[in-house]
C-alpha cells in the first residue's frame, strides 16, 4: 500500500526534512509499517509512476501516522493533538493529506491588576502538545510529591486530563521505555498509547486509562525509581533532553515577565 499528498503542521506546510511515519495500532517500534523523509515543503509523497510514496507493510487494523520535525517539541516524534489515522491496509496508491494539529506550550501572559502588582495566567493546552504553567510556590499539585523523584497519584487520568499529575504520568512512561513523546502535562492520543503499553507490560486491562490499579503500579515504579538510584543511558539521554527544554521554556517565560 503506498500513501502519498499533502502534509501540514497547524496548518502549514511540513518543512523538507521532516518524518512521516505509519503504525498499526499502537504507537510502538514493534508496529511500524513504514515511514518516509519529506522533499519538498508540504508533499510527502506525489501520484506519478515513479515518484516518492510512503510504503505501508500488509498487516491488520488501523494505520496511525506520526511526524517528526524540527518544528515540533525538540524535533521529537509526535501524533499530534488529533489523531491522524486511515482504517486498514488496501493494496495499490492511496491518496491521503496528512494534517498534524499541535499546540506548543504557551509562555504566560502578563497582566496588571487594580492594585498595579503583576500576575500571570497559563493557555490552554492540545492534545499531542499542551501548556505550561508556573505554578506559585505555596500551591499544591493534585498528588503529593513525595520526594525528587516520587510521585503519589492520587486520581483517575485520562484523554484531557492535565497537570503536574500528568508530567510525572509521563516521566515515568518514559523511563518504562514505553512513551517517546513530548513532556507536555496534557493527557493526550500519545500518552493514551503509552498507558495502553503500560498497563499491558504490567498485565493491567488496557484501557488507556490510569485507574486505581494502574495508579498503584505507577505509584510502585516511581517509589522504585528513586530507592535504585539507577539509570540506564538511554533514560539519562532522555531527563537531559527534558531538562533541556524544561531550561529553555524557562528562559523564555523569564525574558516575557521582563519585557
Amino acid at each position: 500500500m503506498a500513501f502519498y499528498g499533502s502534509v501540514t503542521i497547524n496548518s502549514n506546510p511540513a518543512p523538507s526534512g521532516s518524518v512521516v511515519k505509519a503504525y498499526y495500532g499502537s504507537i510502538a517500534l514493534e508496529n511500524i509499517a513504514g515511514e518516509i523523509v519529506v522533499k519538498a515543503n508540504g508533499i510527502y509523497g506525489d501520484d506519478t509512476p515513479i515518484g516518492p510514496k510512503l510504503l505501508v507493510t500488509k498487516d491488520d487494523g488501523e494505520i496511525v501516522f506520526t511526524i517528526q520535525s524540527p518544528s515540533i517539541s525538540n524535533n521529537q516524534e509526535t501524533g499530534g493533538s488529533s489523531e491522524v489515522s486511515y482504517p486498514n491496509f488496501e493494496s495499490g496508491s492511496v491518496h491521503f493529506n496528512l494534517a498534524f494539529t499541535y499546540e506548543s506550550p504557551v509562555p504566560p501572559s502578563t497582566q496588571t491588576s487594580s492594585n498595579g502588582s503583576s500576575g500571570s495566567r497559563s493557555g490552554g493546552g492540545g492534545g499531542g502538545g499542551g501548556s505550561s504553567r508556573i505554578a506559585p510556590a505555596t500551591s499544591l499539585p493534585s498528588g503529593q510529591v513525595l520526594g525528587a523523584s516520587t510521585y503519589n497519584f492520587s486520581r483517575n487520568l485520562s484523554v484531557g486530563s492535565s497537570g503536574e499529575d500528568v508530567t510525572e504520568l509521563q516521566k515515568i512512561l518514559t523511563s518504562e521505555g514505553v512513551y517517546t513523546g513530548p513532556i507536555t502535562g496534557y493527557f493526550g492520543s500519545l500518552t493514551k498509547l503509552g498507558v495502553i503499553t503500560f498497563q499491558k507490560k504490567y498485565s493491567i486491562d488496557p484501557v488507556g486509562i490510569v485507574g486505581p490499579a494502574t495508579r498503584a503500579k505507577l505509584n510502585s515504579s516511581a517509589t522504585q525509581t528513586t530507592t535504585t538510584g539507577t539509570m540506564t543511558i538511554d533514560q539519562m539521554k532522555t531527563l537531559l533532553a527534558q531538562l533541556q527544554a524544561q531550561l529553555t521554556t524557562l528562559i523564555a517565560k523569564l525574558n516575557a515577565s521582563v519585557q
